[in-house]
């Protein structure tokens, strides 16, 4: 386990058939440790783009108190393929004091990574970032909010689902979630370090 890399898990990354996808596909031997944590200051949200399958993706936001994640266990050939796997992320490195992750030991990991959105993360109506829920709860609440997102999606998750597979949709779709103010950009987590001190 000192060879490995923490990674916080805040979306399907915690799935085990995801992460067999993802390393069987690379033909890397698919076998992650993961465990539960406690993270403090840091939540599963929703990210502020929709991926070729017609989903809205899970993504890391800022938020007071303590969350429940898991955290992945990498060795350096994964964590390569787990970068190439997720080009609409950056990783990033939480720092221990503001961020501290600690599984059922009580102690503290002295290092681990996060993949923090390219694209911002979408908000509720008071501007808040959203929290994460299942697929059609999220889809219904974000089409509730905008007649130009239903007019171009549909009035229901499934057509939403079934019309931003098209490419041109889902970046449209994407284009309304900023000019309708249902994203921001996060500078707090955009602006974690890349690399581990040296």
């Amino acid at each position: 386990m000192s060879a490995r890399h923490a990674v916080l898990a805040v979306g399907s990354n915690a799935a085990p058939s995801q992460l067999y996808r993802k390393f069987f596909d690379g033909a890397l031997r698919p076998v992650v440790p993961l465990t539960q944590a406690t993270v403090q200051g840091i939540a599963a949200g929703v990210s502020a783009h929709i991926n070729r399958h017609g989903y809205v993706p899970a993504a890391p936001i800022a938020a007071p108190g303590p969350s429940r994640l898991f955290v992945l266990w990498v060795d350096q050939a994964q964590l390569v393929a787990l970068d190439v796997t997720e080009p609409n992320y950056y990783r990033r490195l939480l720092p221990t004091e503001r961020h501290p992750v600690t599984p059922a030991s009580g102690v503290a990991l002295p290092t681990c990574w996060v993949y923090v959105s390219r694209h911002g993360c979408l908000t509720d109506r008071t501007g808040e970032a959203m929290r994460l829920e299942a697929q059609p709860r999220l889809i219904a609440r974000l089409l509730s909010r905008s007649a130009e997102l239903r007019t171009l999606c549909g009035p229901t998750p499934e057509t939403f689902v079934a019309r931003v597979r098209e490419p041109l949709v889902r970046e449209a779709a994407c284009h309304l979630f900023r000019s309708l103010g249902l994203a921001r950009e996060q500078p707090e987590l955009l602006g974690l370090p890349t690399r581990t001190a040296c």
